[in-house]
């Protein structure tokens, strides 16, 4: 081996121990929330659930046990459907019965909440 082939080599495996070593090191910067919030679309409660639990949108109500859990995210002027889920919602006969959304919007008329529930399927 060349002598300048043993400083490129020298130099690949210090650039590579360093990146290993702040890759390691530092924080990440993300941060996942540990809940998602959901809305019951007929009474306008909101629920708090945690994020290791799966739920399947529309989710089953606790209260009446329909499908009409909707996650929601909290603006500056209200609880909204996420827009991922507003076409969904309006297509939904049983959202587009319910009394507690705005349809076209996607807010939410919330009547209690955020409780923190265990889900049940």
């Amino acid at each position: 081996m060349k002598p300048w082939q043993l400083v490129i080599v020298v130099i690949a495996l210090l650039a590579t121990g360093y990146s290993v070593f702040s890759g390691i090191t530092r924080e990440s910067g993300i941060t996942l929330p540990d809940s998602k919030v959901f809305a019951d679309v007929q009474t306008g409660a909101l629920y708090r659930i945690d994020s290791s639990e799966t739920v399947v949108v529309p989710g089953r109500s606790p209260s009446s046990g329909e499908r009409v859990l909707w996650p929601v995210i909290e603006r500056e002027d209200g609880w909204f459907l996420s827009n991922r889920y507003l076409e969904g919602a309006q297509r939904n006969t049983l959202a587009s019965e319910a009394e507690a959304i705005d349809l076209e919007t996607g807010q939410i008329s919330v009547t209690t909440g955020p409780e923190s529930i265990r889900y049940r399927r």
